[in-house]
């Protein structure tokens, strides 16, 4: 070929055409819950993981108990502190935070069904003066 930019483009064209996608994972996708129903959840189910998107400092300053910190980058396949779980649940700041639906999407295109949005997030859970752990408390931290 003559254009050695119509060349690349047609190569990366077929290079395209050739990767296999997978069901691709919209906002319809996502089931979301309440701060009621997270906290019944949690009550009853030691099988439940809770995952917090934010920050490394907003995890320190304050996170729901036994929430593991995971931002979005590092949500993988096989992560052994998801391995088992009945539910995942994701949460963030609160309903403008878009780390939420972006790593439950990222979960359930993984393949784990089981994933839930707490898009009320953080601030509601603070709120409604549910308990909050700090880094700095004893145990405390990502695993």
């Amino acid at each position: 070929m003559r254009n050695p930019l119509l060349a690349s483009a047609l190569a990366l064209l077929a290079a395209l055409g050739a990767c296999e996608s997978g069901p691709s994972t919209t906002d319809r996708d996502i089931r979301n819950l309440g701060v009621e129903e997270l906290a019944r959840w949690r009550d009853e189910s030691s099988r439940l993981v809770v995952v917090d998107v934010r920050s490394e400092s907003a995890y320190a300053r304050g996170h729901i108990p036994g929430a593991i910190h995971r931002p979005l980058p590092r949500i993988r396949e096989e992560d052994p502190a998801l391995d088992g779980a009945e539910r995942i649940v994701v949460y963030g700041e609160g309903w403008k935070d878009l780390r939420v639906p972006a790593a439950t999407k990222k979960l359930i295109g993984l393949g784990d069904p089981n994933v839930w949005a707490f898009r009320e997030g953080f601030a509601r859970w603070r709120e409604t003066d549910r308990a909050v752990r700090r880094a700095d408390d004893r145990g405390a931290g990502s695993p």
